[in-house]
């Protein structure tokens, strides 16, 4: 089951949350969402995990930003892989950019 509150982790057995998220409200970071920082970092942890897309190598350079539209935020990885000269833009995930919406949880004016 995915965490109730980041939406990016597995839970443990009978837990609605991931170890992750239950370390962060210990931080003092707000308990029922997940900020942009956290999203990104998730992102860029997994990136370096997982390697570059093209050779799989996990020494490379990235750059992690958020793109925020009216409606939506773009969360995005520039990556520069010296191994093998790569250089990609990926999306990394898009959500609905909660700023944004008015009291009664629409984009509508």
């Amino acid at each position: 089951m995915k965490c109730v509150r980041c939406n990016l982790r597995n839970t443990s057995s009978n837990k609605d949350m991931c170890n992750m998220c239950y370390l962060n409200i210990l931080d003092n970071k707000p308990k029922n969402k997940v900020d942009d920082v956290e999203i990104l970092e998730y992102h860029i942890h997994k990136a370096l995990w997982d390697g570059c897309n093209d050779c799989g190598c996990n020494d490379f350079y990235c750059d992690a930003g958020i793109k925020e539209e009216k409606e939506v935020k773009w969360y995005i990885l520039k990556v520069r892989c010296p191994n093998c000269n790569s250089n990609y833009e990926q999306i990394m995930e898009v959500r609905i950019n909660e700023f944004n919406k008015n009291k009664q949880g629409t984009h509508e004016q």
